[in-house]
């Protein structure tokens, strides 16, 4: 009885020792990385932040100076997978946050509760403000009050859009670009498709 229960006290033992090395093995090879910085690799997720002044110009206006309003928002953009997150952060107040998510699979556009999609491809060439050029999204399914066409490319995010019910046309600009010419053309072009419909 008494070799039998040395001879389990030795298996006990060696079973042990092989799970501290097992385990002391698979630390070494994992070495000391984070939780974190392990899934961040595993997602092929990057991101971005600049800034962009948004402008608001009368929508019966299609002149640049008719500005009603300027405000400095933070852009953070995420680019997860298939997905690509925009983060519109407002700096004087926070109720203002506007965010929209672009799907790189289906080619859509989500702004707010709302879905666009791409009616016009290479809308707006600007070097000045994009390498790409910026195509046009129209919302899916029409709503009241609701912005009816954006601009957008998935390098810069939302350039333009306008909310027609309420007469007002919606600039994204580089912060260190001031340009109301450009703000100007753009105004036009969009007044010009929306009269075409």
């Amino acid at each position: 009885m008494k070799k039998a229960l040395n001879i389990l006290l030795i298996v006990v033992s060696i079973a042990i020792i092989a799970f501290v090395v097992i385990t002391l093995a698979g630390v070494s090879i994992i070495g000391t990385k984070t939780d974190s910085e392990y899934f961040e690799k595993q997602t092929n997720s990057t991101q971005m932040e600049s800034m962009r002044i948004f402008y608001v110009h009368a929508e019966d206006s299609v002149d640049a100076e008719m500005l009603t309003n300027k405000i400095p928002f933070k852009l953070n953009v995420l680019n997860k997978d298939d997905l690509v997150i925009y983060n519109y952060i407002s700096l004087p107040d926070s109720f203002q946050n506007e965010n929209s998510y672009f799907n790189i699979k289906t080619n859509t556009l989500f702004y707010g509760e709302n879905e666009y999609e791409k009616t016009i491809a290479n809308f707006l060439n600007s070097k000045k403000l994009s390498e790409l050029n910026f195509d046009l999204y129209e919302l899916k399914e029409s709503k009241k009050v609701v912005n009816n066409f954006i601009l957008f490319n998935e390098d810069y995010g939302i350039l333009s859009c306008e909310y027609r019910n309420l007469g007002l046309k919606y600039l994204f600009f580089p912060e260190q670009l001031v340009d109301s010419q450009l703000q100007n053309e753009i105004i036009k072009m969009l007044y010009k498709e929306q009269l075409s419909r």
